[in-house]
């Protein structure tokens, strides 16, 4: 998971010392940036933001579980050390689930592929080329891939054997084709005014 924020609502302000934040002034208010147990935060008019570093794991519920344990943990040192008093903490928009893959490892050493959902890169200091993915369910139907896969080869497993049962009886019914004409031209029918000797 790259590029996740944890946004935390601000109910009631702290004290924060000129000491422990960067003060960057912005049209009308002024933004804190910093570090809190070695996570960059950022301090705007109406969040503190919890910017998550990238996150390794095996699913996107468990990522997601990780950014948002993060994110407490660091909101709860907010609050002890300056007094402030956070909401509930929400994942923000932005994110990207990425998932290393051998064939955008070769395509992206040339370009960038991208669709609403998806987008093939080379992340900067990544070795292998990466798929990110842009939401929560277009990881989850990638990685519902291999079953899905699974199911349409069993899937066209039988309808190759319905095709093969089919050609045998196919077979079958020429046979029994040729059978009946051959023994109707082995059989003389006997013509006008002709008397038939058998």
């Amino acid at each position: 998971m790259h590029r996740c924020q944890v946004l935390f609502p601000i109910v009631r302000e702290g004290f924060y010392p000129s000491d422990d934040f960067r003060r960057v002034e912005m049209v009308n208010w002024t933004a804190l940036l910093g570090l809190v147990h070695g996570v960059a935060v950022r301090k705007t008019s109406r969040h503190w933001i919890v910017h998550v570093e990238c996150l390794y794991g095996r699913s996107p519920g468990e990522l997601f579980g990780m950014a948002k344990n993060l994110g407490d943990r660091v909101a709860r040192a907010l609050m002890s050390k300056y007094g402030v008093l956070l909401g509930e903490g929400q994942v923000g928009k932005g994110y990207e689930l990425a998932i290393d893959d051998p064939v955008a490892k070769l395509f992206s050493r040339y370009f960038t592929i991208s669709t609403p959902k998806r987008k093939m890169d080379h992340s900067p200091g990544e070795l292998e080329g990466e798929i990110d993915h842009l939401s929560r369910d277009a990881a989850i139907e990638y990685l519902l891939m291999p079953e899905r896969v699974k199911k349409l080869e069993g899937q066209i497993l039988g309808l190759t054997c319905q095709v093969d049962d089919l050609r045998s009886d196919v077979s079958q019914l020429i046979q029994i084709l040729k059978q009946a004409f051959t023994s109707l031209e082995n059989t003389s029918v006997p013509l006008k005014d002709e008397k038939y000797i058998p």
